[in-house]
């Protein structure tokens, strides 16, 4: 799996949580976010960062980075995303599918658990999407401005950084076809992590506006 959500505790309102689970199976190993916002058993653990990178970009407002794994996760660089406004997450789902000509289905404020299912839906984008950026940055030729040569030249020193150069300088053709193969297989995307350590029910939920 390329990316992993990282979900926290939210603060109880209205008696009412934020909680999601993941789910995968051999058949389809893309991850699917489940949430759930009339359960009180918790939330999962985040998984495992592999990030090649010391830093990561935080949760800033409810928009801000919105749909900033879009931008980054394919460079290694994790960022948080938050899951608050479940409007605005539903008008960024509209326009990332669209704009990758995939079909958009609205969900509405008939569906059953319209702010679960519109932040799962997200999410589930943002997966698929991600891996199709990474899948695309893989195949990319090392060449000056390629996408791959983008990803190891914002590496920070380490000894896949050296791997990297160590490829670059190599005279010795079959030798840097072996090195190529095996950077590309080391590429990983960053996570994408939801930040719901807010009172996550909105005005109109609480107001029934």
């Amino acid at each position: 799996m390329l990316t992993a959500l990282g979900c926290f505790a939210a603060e109880p309102m209205a008696s009412r949580w934020a909680v999601c689970s993941m789910s995968a199976s051999k058949d389809s190993p893309e991850v699917l976010f489940h949430f759930s916002s009339k359960n009180d058993e918790g939330c999962m653990p985040i998984l495992k960062n592999t990030s090649p990178h010391t830093f990561h970009i935080p949760v800033m407002g409810t928009s801000f980075t919105i749909d900033t794994p879009l931008r980054v996760a394919r460079y290694g660089i994790s960022s948080v995303v938050s899951l608050t406004d479940d409007m605005l997450i539903e008008q960024m789902r509209k326009y990332h599918s669209l704009n990758a000509g995939m079909q958009y289905v609205p969900i509405t404020a008939d569906d059953d658990d319209p702010r679960a299912n519109r932040i799962t839906a997200y999410l589930n984008l943002l997966n698929h999407l991600v891996s199709q950026q990474v899948d695309q940055l893989r195949q990319s030729p090392f060449e000056p401005g390629s996408e791959i040569t983008r990803y190891y030249e914002m590496l920070p020193e380490s000894p896949l950084k050296e791997q990297y150069r160590a490829m670059l300088e190599a005279t010795d053709l079959e030798e840097k076809r072996k090195l190529q193969i095996k950077l590309r297989r080391e590429v990983v995307p960053g996570s994408i992590d939801a930040n719901i350590m807010t009172k996550v029910d909105s005005l109109r939920d609480i107001h029934g506006a």
